[in-house]
């Protein structure tokens, strides 16, 4: 075990010093081109990007066609025979299994593509990632926005289908129940499709390779990559399912916990039976607050949703605890209208934009402090490191001018 260890540190660090001798590589080998080179290499990028784009394009297109003909079409029929209840659960999962197949599929074309672009090795990974995050956040935009135009009909209030109940009530009677669906079920067939790749994937995939090792194919392809940024934008995306179906479906967030204790249990018995370690790893240094600023856009998409369906759409009126209200927020102002006095003008004034908007200022000096204050400390490491070589540097002439000494 503890060679495993050193050998997997002597790795990282050839890793991390590959790649600082691949960048200054590439730094001198970018300023050695010509014009012409120049405007290849970067009418190659341009036509990979919109291959890109197109590939993303088709997905979300082919998301709203899944959630449009799933609504549509779910429930209409009358047969209750088995084949009926088959087509049905099918229609239900369409749109969950048409996003989970762009999420595994349109990686690894980028995956492919990324290498023609002739980047850096770690601008590579960054890209990828870029681009799957892209592809991941964008595809449950699209599902959000179909559903609201469905629901809302298309932000027409006016509309025949929504102009007695302010939404459509003909198509989604209950559209609080719709949208925590939908919500489920992604999360449901992403821990179904998590076991799968690893059941019918990872686990042969592993067979393979260690019982014919003399197969070029099979040694060329080798055992499973853990992809550790791949796997955290998985966690981030489900915790986005979570963030958004909360408000919908409360128990939402019960369930994604025991699913992330499943996954977890299977992604560590995959990772020690199936995998080995990543050739290509996110630099640690960067790692950190792109994550955060992943999960910090995955908050804020899901808030959008929610805050809409709280103050702006009205609550379905067959169903609900909110469906003798005109919003979700009335039930707020109602209770607050029966406190106090003195209680009900403290909230409007911490509501207000007298108390909102001096801590709003007090936050911002608070944060840039907090800034400047790790700019100093960068600025101290960086000259403590520059001491240290430079104590290294006295010791090896001290012990070098006590070597020709004594000789």
């Amino acid at each position: 075990m503890q060679d495993n260890m050193v050998q997997l540190k002597h790795k990282s660090i050839r890793y991390e010093l590959r790649m600082d001798l691949e960048e200054a590589s590439f730094r001198k080998h970018q300023a050695e081109l010509t014009t012409s080179q120049r405007v290849s290499l970067y009418a190659l990028r341009s036509l990979i990007n919109i291959l890109v784009l197109v590939f993303l394009g088709v997905s979300f297109y082919c998301i709203y066609l899944a959630v449009t003909y799933s609504q549509e079409k779910i429930g209409k029929a009358d047969s209750p025979d088995k084949s009926q209840y088959l087509l049905e659960l099918l229609l239900a999962y369409l749109p969950s299994a048409v996003i989970t197949a762009a999420n595994l599929l349109v990686p690894m074309i980028f995956h492919v593509l990324v290498p023609l672009e002739k980047y850096p090795l770690s601008f590579q990974i960054k890209i990828t990632l870029l681009r799957n995050v892209v592809l991941r956040f964008a595809s449950l935009i699209v599902v959000l926005v179909t559903l609201w135009g469905q629901i809302t009909c298309n932000g027409n209030p006016q509309n025949s289908k929504c102009h007695n109940c302010g939404y459509n009530n003909h198509l989604h009677p209950c559209w609080e129940t719709s949208v925590g669906q939908e919500m489920y079920k992604l999360m449901i067939f992403d821990l179904v499709i998590t076991f799968l790749v690893i059941l019918l994937v990872e686990f042969p995939r592993k067979m393979l390779v260690t019982y014919w090792p003399s197969n070029l194919l099979l040694k060329w392809w080798g055992e499973q990559e853990f992809m550790v940024p791949d796997n955290i934008l998985g966690l981030v995306y489900g915790q986005t399912l979570c963030w958004t179906g909360a408000l919908f479906c409360p128990l939402l967030p019960v369930l994604n916990t025991i699913k992330y204790i499943a996954v977890f249990y299977m992604k560590k018995l995959s990772l020690y039976a199936n995998c080995r370690p990543a050739e290509r790893t996110f630099r640690a240094s960067s790692s950190n607050s792109f994550f955060l600023l992943i999960l910090l856009l995955g908050f804020t998409i899901s808030c959008v949703p929610a805050l809409y369906s709280i103050f702006v759409l009205p609550p379905s009126k067959a169903c609900g605890p909110f469906r003798d209200q005109s919003t979700m927020w009335s039930v707020v102002s109602h209770a607050v209208s029966e406190l106090p006095a003195g209680a009900q003008d403290f909230l409007r004034f911490v509501g207000s934009v007298a108390f909102s908007a001096p801590l709003f200022l007090l936050l911002s000096v608070f944060m840039f402090y907090l800034k400047a204050l790790a700019s100093s400390y960068s600025s101290r490491i960086k000259s403590l490191k520059g001491q240290l070589c430079l104590e290294g540097q006295d010791k090896f002439f001290l012990v070098k001018r006590i070597s020709e000494l004594s000789q």
